[in-house]
């Protein structure tokens, strides 16, 4: 029987939808995925905190905390770490704002052990396919330190982001409406980053994907030449594909000012997909419900950038 008046024990109050709420920290929120992991994760109803070294610059929905930190400062980090539950971890830190070589590229090893500390349970972690040839030193580290860390945690293994097309062809579309390419027939998957983001916004909210290392593709395996007559449809204009050599893209590269470190690791990957096409993976649908965008979806969402 149940006791009233005074002496009488009292239970706690239930809390509030709003205190139910957990708060998730999304690092590298202004990068091409966090933005939309942001978003995706405001619609779903999560109280967000953004993490990002210009505040001003931000531009987020109403409703996302936006905090001022810099992962390559473990102490910015330690502070925006108070009071989360999940975290999306982008796994670099830059040394300087302009980066040019990977000399400026940290890798966030100590990260997923303050957020450890902190009282954070769940990371998902931006990560590459290229784990799993045995490629990419940096997201190997990123992937060990996460496991270590002790903490529930998912991979976001994901291949060739097209946004790599517009850097790599954006500015000889825009300027002659042509894209020279030294590997013609090599086949590649790309994927929309909003397909990435949609995945790390179902594995921070939901159980069931701790543990995992989710490969991430588009939809179609296209070769280099199919991937330009898709990106011509998809932004509305004409597009020229002019075959190079090898070492014609190489010099290429170079006179666009890449750096030669990230040229070679290009011209290495190129040679990698020759010898072994990558492999569609329906891991998107598979987590999300819904198919990945095309590229030339991709495309037409980026058409004015091509223009």
């Amino acid at each position: 029987m149940s006791r009233s008046g005074p002496g009488a024990s009292r239970s706690a109050p239930e809390p509030t939808v709003e205190e139910r709420r957990v708060t998730i920290l999304v690092t590298g929120a202004r990068g091409n995925v966090g933005r939309h992991v942001v978003e995706g994760l405001v619609r779903k109803g999560a109280r967000v905190r953004a993490l990002t070294r210009d505040p001003a610059r931000a531009g987020f929905s109403d409703g996302v905390e936006v905090v001022r930190g810099d992962l390559s400062r473990l102490d910015s980090c330690r502070t925006a770490l108070e009071g989360v539950t999940a975290m999306y971890l982008f796994p670099l830190a830059y040394r300087t704002s302009d980066v040019q070589s990977f000399a400026d590229v940290a890798v966030n090893t100590e990260v997923p052990g303050l957020a450890a500390e902190a009282g954070v349970r769940r990371i998902v972690l931006l990560s590459s396919n290229a784990v799993l040839y045995g490629a990419d030193e940096h997201h190997q580290q990123a992937e060990a330190a996460v496991e270590a860390s002790g903490l529930e945690y998912t991979h976001l293994r994901s291949g060739e982001f097209a946004m790599n097309k517009l850097f790599g062809w954006g500015e000889s579309i825009r300027k002659e409406g042509v894209v020279r390419s030294g590997f013609p027939e090599v086949v590649g998957v790309p994927i929309h980053q909003a397909d990435v983001a949609a995945v790390a916004v179902v594995a921070l909210l939901e159980d069931g994907h701790q543990g995992r290392g989710y490969e991430l593709t588009g939809p179609q395996a296209l070769t280099e030449r199919e991937q330009v007559g898709e990106i011509a449809a998809g932004c509305g204009r004409g597009i020229r594909f002019e075959e190079l050599t090898p070492e014609q893209a190489r010099e290429n590269w170079l006179a666009q000012g890449m750096p030669a470190e990230v040229v070679d690791e290009m011209m290495a990957h190129s040679a990698h997909f020759a010898e072994k096409a990558p492999v569609v993976r329906n891991t998107v649908q598979e987590v999300t419900g819904r198919p990945a965008r095309t590229l030339r979806q991709w495309a037409a969402d980026h058409a004015k950038l091509f223009r």
